[in-house]
């Protein structure tokens, strides 16, 4: 009978010790989460990947930190700086005319006789645009003011600088100018077919609008005409590329760095940290949430980051097509 209650006594204690073992193993098993992001060289992919079966004392899924997220924005190169085209001075009849109706000329015959030349080319008109006439006026008054004849003032100030004053946002822009006592509006745009670089402007199928002004004035002493074409494609005429978006992209990689840093940090302590006791357990499983949690904010980060880039890279594109080779 005492060697049966021996027995019986040895299998309980057996009984509760098993009980008790589940109790003393990490509860890591019961935490853990996966998540990995792997670079690419067109953006993040976030994937789930099976992992190898625990060791005793692991948890059951080992997560691990995400590799080092480089976000590469392969985006078309932006055209910068639009393109201006000068043709030249053209220096006209010097020997002062008569004044009379029929030496005076017009901004509206100008633009008239313009699209004549165009039409007979088979090409489009060009749109009167006030703006354009501005420059136009301001490029006249500045020659005789300062009495020189060039696409450039003496200070240095260009036709695209002019441009940028009056607010004209172009994609193409073109400047013919003529000096001299041209008979009439003919005579004068005549004159410019006549010259291979300003026909190349008037008959350029990179512009949609002609701004004109034509003055006369004393310029080194003798009573002449400046006439001033200003020709354009506004940058309106392109689909808008988004620099607020670009900001914003440059904000959020600079960000996802940062977090990858502090990621890399977190995953040295965590597995430094010991995991034998059940207090050791618990303090390594409060770490391990936090790090899952922002874990799952970078990735989160990185795929918004990935769409926006995207956008950003179909908006160059289409600029790109629209501004032709």
């Amino acid at each position: 009978m005492q060697k049966s209650k021996i027995i019986t006594a040895i299998i309980g204690l057996a009984i509760v010790a098993w009980i008790a073992r589940p109790q003393l193993e990490p509860k890591l098993r019961e935490t853990f989460s996966f998540l990995l992001s792997t670079t690419s060289t067109k953006g993040v992919v976030v994937t789930n990947t099976p992992q190898r079966p625990p060791a005793r004392g692991e948890p059951t899924n080992q997560k691990k930190i995400p590799v080092a997220v480089t976000i590469t924005k392969p985006k078309p190169v932006i055209r910068q700086q639009p393109i201006f085209t000068g043709g030249g001075a053209l220096v006209g009849p010097t020997t002062n005319a008569p004044t009379s109706e029929a030496t005076t000329l017009s901004v509206a015959s100008d633009i008239t006789l313009t699209n004549q030349e165009r039409a007979s080319a088979g090409l489009s008109v060009l749109g009167h645009n006030t703006l354009l006439d501005t420059i136009a006026t301001r490029r006249v008054a500045d020659m005789f003011d300062r009495q020189y004849f060039a696409h450039n003032s003496p200070n240095g100030v260009t036709p695209s600088d002019v441009a940028k004053q009056v607010g004209y946002a172009y994609i193409n822009f073109g400047e013919n100018i003529a000096l001299g006592n041209f008979a009439s509006d003919r005579e004068l745009v005549t004159a410019w077919m006549n010259s291979p670089h300003h026909r190349d402007n008037i008959l350029g199928t990179n512009y949609t609008e002609i701004g004109v002004a034509v003055s006369q004035g004393m310029y080194k002493g003798e009573n002449t005409w400046i006439a001033v074409q200003e020709f354009g494609r506004p940058q309106s005429a392109c689909p808008p590329i988004d620099d607020t978006l670009k900001q914003t992209i440059d904000t959020e990689t600079v960000d996802t760095k940062t977090r990858e840093a502090d990621l890399a940090r977190r995953k040295t302590e965590l597995d430094s940290l010991p995991h034998r006791t059940q207090a050791e357990i618990t303090a390594y499983n409060q770490k391990a949430d936090e790090y899952n949690t922002m874990t799952q904010e970078l990735n989160a980060l990185v795929a918004k980051l990935k769409n926006e880039i995207a956008q950003f890279n179909n908006q160059v594109n289409a600029f790109n097509a629209c501004l032709g080779p």
